[in-house]
Order: C-alpha cells, then structure tokens, then sequence
C-alpha cells in the first residue's frame, strides 16, 4: 500500500502510538535495557514453567531460535534470568527471573503507559481496548 492512500487521521494516530512507544522505550533504555530485552524479561516473567523456554519466546515473538537464544544470554549476563535444565525433558532448559530480574520489573518502563491509560475514564479504557484489538487484528506488516 503506498503511504498516499491512507488518511492524514490514520497517518496521525500512527504517529501517536509511535511517539507512545517512543516515550516507553526511552525510559527503558535509562535501566540499560533495549525494547527487545524488556520484552523478553516480562514474557519470562509471566511464563508458566512450560512455556518458558527460548522456543516457546521465539515463537511468541515471531523471532528465529538463534535472536532469541542471544537475547535471552545478554539478560542471563546482567543477572536477570537464569537457564536451568528443564525436568520433564532433558534436552532443554527453562528460563527463570532470578530476584535481581524481578526488582528491575518493579521499575518497568511500560507502567508509565499503565498509568496514563488509568487515568481515563473506564468506558474509555474499555472503548480503547476494543479498538486496539482491532487494529492488531488488521496489521498486516
């Protein structure tokens, strides 16, 4: 789709949800974490023992095996996760926040976005809510 067929509306609520992640992204970036690894950390996080692993994060993540096996050492490297070797199946290993990990998810960059959408109204938040699914459901990259 060429860039002049959409909507100077459409092109202007584009930009807005950049300069959203814009801003969430820069207050990430002041812990000495990139969007990639605060992405990783919080999948980990939330991960049941099953799905925490490096495929199940590739995959979840429309990412290669190999992206995510390195994004996953850079944050075994700064002490946030650790491998261990998965019980059930001894040819993989789950990943874990380790304690530091879980004190830095107390400072994630992304409550500043939950904050601001809190404040609204909760017709708001909710009428929100439906139109963002919408649009995910029709991104087409």
């Amino acid at each position: 789709m060429d860039g002049q067929d959409f909507s100077r509306t459409s092109l202007a609520i584009a930009r807005i949800i950049e300069g959203i992640m814009a801003m969430v992204n820069q207050n990430g970036y002041q812990t000495g974490m990139g969007p990639a690894q605060w992405a990783a950390l919080r999948y980990f996080n939330e991960a049941n023992p099953e799905s925490a692993t490096i495929l199940s994060f590739a995959d979840n993540h429309a990412t290669t095996r190999g992206t995510a096996s390195r994004r996953v050492k850079s944050l075994v490297e700064k002490g946030l996760l650790e491998r261990r070797q998965n019980t059930t199946d001894a040819r993989s290993h789950r990943v874990v926040v380790t304690g530091t990990g879980k004190e830095l998810l107390e400072k994630d960059p992304i409550f500043a976005l939950v904050a601001a959408i809190q404040r609204l109204e909760p017709d708001a938040r909710s009428d929100l809510s439906l139109l963002l699914r919408q649009v995910i459901s029709r991104f087409e990259p």
